[in-house]
């Protein structure tokens, strides 16, 4: 994106209509290929859970992104049919750490699945596998009964995950 001197910087702040108008907004969108909607629903999309998981992790903090994981299965829970669809259309962005990536296009594939609904693209051509299988619970590193209670789209990308932890309390 262009620089802008100060003088049109100082020109946009005084102006009496915004700097950035809707028909602008509209033009970057489409041009990007996409478009901007409106979806019923109050739920978070995934790509939004992904950026607060990505900043949790900026922070260090593995707690409050794993909390953030639980919120989006619920989110997608909450939702069924089209709307589902529609929170988890947009590709989320990467977080910066390939186990949450994998535990995000996870818990997107299982929600979706539980209600029969299809996978959007993204998800469709998601290809993340850890390289070594991540134990989300470090408590349950090895237990087979938690092996066998993690859902088939997280034990594909070696992530393992009681099925039970999904749930909120």
């Amino acid at each position: 994106m262009p620089s802008h001197s100060t003088p049109v910087c100082n020109h946009c702040n005084r102006a009496r209509r915004p700097a950035v108008s809707a028909n602008l907004v509209d033009l970057l969108i489409r041009a990007a290929r996409c478009r901007l909607v409106v979806l019923p629903t109050d739920r978070t999309p995934v790509a939004e859970h992904a950026d607060a998981i990505a900043e949790f992790l900026g922070h260090h903090d593995e707690n409050r992104a794993f909390r953030q994981v639980i919120q989006l299965a619920d989110d997608l829970a909450h939702e069924h049919g089209a709307e589902g669809v529609a929170l988890a259309v947009a590709p989320p962005p990467p977080t910066r750490d390939v186990r949450f990536d994998a535990l995000i296009e996870g818990v997107t594939e299982f929600r979706l699945r539980e209600e029969k609904l299809p996978l959007p693209r993204w998800l469709k051509g998601a290809t993340t596998k850890l390289a070594d299988t991540w134990f989300v619970d470090h408590y349950t590193i090895g237990d087979h009964n938690v092996i066998a209670a993690t859902p088939e789209p997280f034990l594909r990308r070696n992530v393992v995950l009681d099925q039970s932890e999904l749930r909120s309390v």
